[in-house]
């Protein structure tokens, strides 16, 4: 399969989950001001945590033009973009305090069970599996939280408009796909 098919059936799956009867419902139920801290809270720990996947992926990888796209993803999730002079952490820290939250508390929170097991699950992908199936696992993780589950998250809030999100989520899941 050549790179554009991978990308399109890869981007197919993320947008059938999201647009699956179980997402429905996730991102159907009213979002308060206290649901978007518990979301926000925990988006948080979810970023900061895959910068340890993504190392593990390049470090499993032999190839040499992927390590370096990984890195230079890395450098922009880490230090700098056009999104933000500190980091895409500094996205959700923006979004925490529309609601509210200081950086102190979204840095403090515990996580869930839940994250906590997806936390787990791709830390081991990336360490034990193939670099291919790391990869894909992680560049569908990315898709996912940055293009399908904002879009339908953040116009529904209510906390903030379509335009308030950052633009790197502004993308519906019907055309959501890599960057």
């Amino acid at each position: 399969m050549k790179t554009e098919q991978w990308r399109r059936q890869l981007g197919d799956l993320v947008r059938d989950l999201f647009l699956s009867p179980e997402m429905t419902q996730f991102y159907s139920v009213k979002m308060t001001p206290e649901r978007a801290r518990i979301y926000l809270s925990q988006l948080g720990i979810y970023v900061r945590q895959r910068r340890n996947y993504w190392p593990q992926v390049a470090a499993n990888c032999p190839e040499f033009d992927v390590k370096s796209k990984i890195l230079a993803h890395e450098y922009e999730e880490l230090v700098e973009d056009e999104h933000s002079a500190k980091g895409h952490v500094d996205l959700v820290v923006r979004q925490a305090q529309e609601v509210g939250m200081s950086e102190q508390q979204l840095y403090g929170a515990e996580p869930l069970p839940t994250t906590k097991a997806a936390i787990y699950g791709w830390w081991w992908l990336a360490r034990h599996r193939p670099w291919q199936e790391a990869i894909a696992a992680s560049t569908t993780a990315c898709w996912a939280t940055s293009a399908a589950a904002t879009a339908r998250a953040w116009p529904r809030s209510g906390l903030g408009t379509w335009a308030s999100a950052p633009s790197r989520c502004r993308t519906s899941p019907r055309t959501a796909s890599p960057t």
